[in-house]
């Protein structure tokens, strides 16, 4: 929308949004806006300073914004040191944020050009309508982005004590302040993510990308999101686990693509221990490397965790706080953490999760549909029920004071039905051997099944159990001298929805068009870290169609099928893999297990 003012005696189109803009911080909209796609990051004038275009002066410490809706405000002052961080390069003068915005423009369509979301004349080739940013971004404006793990080496604690995002002064921070001055004009859709996991991450990333949609991310996360994607970092990082997700593999292009931006930018690598033989097949005091084939896997860097907080860096995301209700008011969704009043209220509301939680929380909600298709158990072996079919694992994290004396960094376990998966995390993450050897174990279906429990608050008792049968399993199975495995430190974790065994057919997300409540997950598309970012990253495609767009193209997925999935490793897909070959799901018969 344009008004017509008189302005120095000539008549002129001005857009009330770029003179609030100007008004605030002397730039331009669209410079500055070019600079939060390619860097997330925007750096505000100090006070008294120009900006490049001669545009008005930035005001002096006076400006302060606020959200009324999320408590959130920002100060023109910024503690100690925050603008020096605002200018810290990254590596070869290429700051590590830029790989957040590289890696979501591949999120569409298969991306043409060099691997940058630029073609060879330097023109944008993302999205439809992505603006030309490759001749238009000055070089020398490098110098005004950030590294993250630049400051993170500069001002964060040892790794693991703290939220260094919230230290330092995360990306979100900044990229607010443009985004705030917009939403004083004009309200933007608002979406709320339920579930921080790697798929409403990148749903959350996307949509950001996108632009023209508020997000905020809801997780259960006590310290980072992530979901099974993440790690644990106990006693001031002397003992540190990926106790979820142990890799991942590509075979899409679109995620292909965004796994070499991980790479590229240092929150992920090659598994070099998987390229040179050193995870195999363990059977009964036998190990065997993994058979020849084209497969890659990467691992993150220095934990899986990182990628989810790679992707966290520039949203907002409460944590930790469940979603234990939403209802429907006027249109939009309103959504209560505890029986106080409501924290929060959307235009629409994306569960990205499965699970107990997620059925509770569309059980009451007027979404028959959604609902219908979350209706879950727990399983051993998938069948041809028509619902949500998932299996349970137990992980156990020990230490020892000593080196283990196996030729292997991870195996898969084969013939055993109490233990699937064994990884040394001491090597995995190259950490020098300190007189601490940090493992992951990782029990079979069927033993997770005879052991039940809550997977929150697991009584010690049971945590003994279950790490004391899964010690002497390791035993057994890598040719060990029984009761010579004595741990330094243990713990033990039920992952109640740990690995799907069913997957809708021929839908990447489900939407509900009527009640604006979607759905993503790799539960939908395919058990594995690629599943769950193809479908976060469609679904935000398709929110923004509808919110930003405004176009009706009606729900998607809500009369799909499950398809179960029957050559499943213990650990999920792994793309190029014979799942027989590893121990995977040779069960035919199921043995069923309602959710608690």
């Amino acid at each position: 929308m344009t008004v017509v003012m008189k302005k120095k005696k000539k008549w002129e189109e001005v857009d009330p949004e770029e003179e609030l803009f100007q008004s605030l911080t002397g730039e331009s909209i669209e410079k500055r806006r070019l600079e939060v796609l390619r860097t997330g990051t925007v750096r505000p004038l100090k006070g008294g300073e120009k900006a490049e275009n001669g545009g008005m002066e930035a005001p002096k410490e006076e400006w302060r914004m606020e959200d009324g809706d999320n408590g959130y405000e920002m100060d023109g002052q910024r503690e100690d040191g925050a603008e020096e961080m605002m200018n810290v390069e990254g590596v070869d003068g290429k700051p590590v944020q830029e790989g957040i915005t590289e890696e979501l423009k591949l999120g569409g369509a298969e991306v043409p050009g060099d691997g940058q979301g630029r073609n060879e004349e330097g023109t944008g080739v993302g999205d439809e309508g992505e603006e030309e940013l490759g001749n238009l971004m000055d070089e020398n404006e490098t110098e005004e982005r950030e590294s993250f793990r630049v400051r993170r080496r500069r001002y964060g604690r040892r790794f693991g004590e703290s939220n260094v995002v919230e230290e330092t002064g995360a990306p979100t921070d900044r990229s607010k302040y443009y985004l705030q001055a917009m939403d004083q004009k004009r309200r933007r859709p608002r979406v709320g993510i339920i579930g921080g996991g790697i798929s409403g991450l990148m749903c959350a990333n996307r949509l950001m990308l996108l632009g023209g949609v508020d997000v905020t991310v809801w997780d259960r996360g006590r310290v980072f999101a992530g979901g099974r994607a993440s790690s644990r970092v106990m006693d001031r990082g002397r003992f540190i686990f990926d106790h979820g997700t142990q890799f991942f593999t590509a075979s899409d292009p679109r995620f292909q693509r965004i796994a070499e931006a991980w790479c590229k930018f240092g929150i992920a690598k090659r598994w070099t221990a998987w390229d040179e033989g050193r995870v195999g097949v363990l059977s009964r005091g036998n190990f065997h490397p993994l058979p020849d084939n084209d497969t890659v896997a990467y691992i993150g860097v220095p934990t899986m965790g990182e990628i989810a907080r790679h992707l966290s860096l520039r949203q907002k995301i409460k944590h930790p706080k469940i979603v234990v209700r939403m209802a429907k008011r006027e249109g939009q969704w309103d959504i209560w953490t505890g029986r106080g009043p409501k924290v929060a209220t959307y235009d629409s509301i994306v569960l990205a999760h499965s699970g107990r939680s997620a059925v509770k929380l569309t059980t009451s909600s007027g979404v028959p549909n959604i609902r219908k298709l979350l209706d879950n158990a727990i399983v051993q072996a998938p069948d041809e029920e028509q619902e949500l079919q998932e299996c349970s694992l137990w992980t156990t994290m020990v230490a020892f004071k000593r080196e283990i004396p196996v030729p292997f960094e991870a195996a898969f376990v084969r013939q055993s039905r109490v233990l699937s998966w064994v990884c040394n995390n001491t090597k995995k993450m190259g950490i020098p051997f300190d007189g601490v050897e940090c493992w992951t174990l990782i029990s079979t279906r069927a033993f997770a099944l005879r052991n039940k429990a809550a997977p929150e608050g697991t009584p010690r008792h049971v945590a003994e159990r279950v790490t004391d049968d899964l010690l002497r399993e390791f035993e057994d199975m890598a040719g060990l001298e029984e009761g010579s495995l004595k741990p330094i430190y243990y713990r033990a974790q039920l992952w109640l929805n740990a690995v799907p065994l069913n997957t809708l057919d021929g839908v990447e997300y489900v939407f509900d068009a009527e009640n604006r409540v979607g759905l993503c997950g790799d539960w939908i598309v395919d058990p594995s870290i690629e599943g769950a970012v193809l479908s976060g990253l469609s679904l935000a495609n398709k929110l923004h169609e509808v919110l930003v767009n405004g176009e009706e193209t009606g729900s998607v997925g809500l009369d799909a099928k499950y398809q179960p999935l029957d050559k499943l490793s213990p650990l999920g897909h792994i793309h190029g893999l014979d799942a027989s070959e590893l121990g995977g799901n040779l069960i035919k018969t199921a043995i069923r297990g309602r959710m608690m």
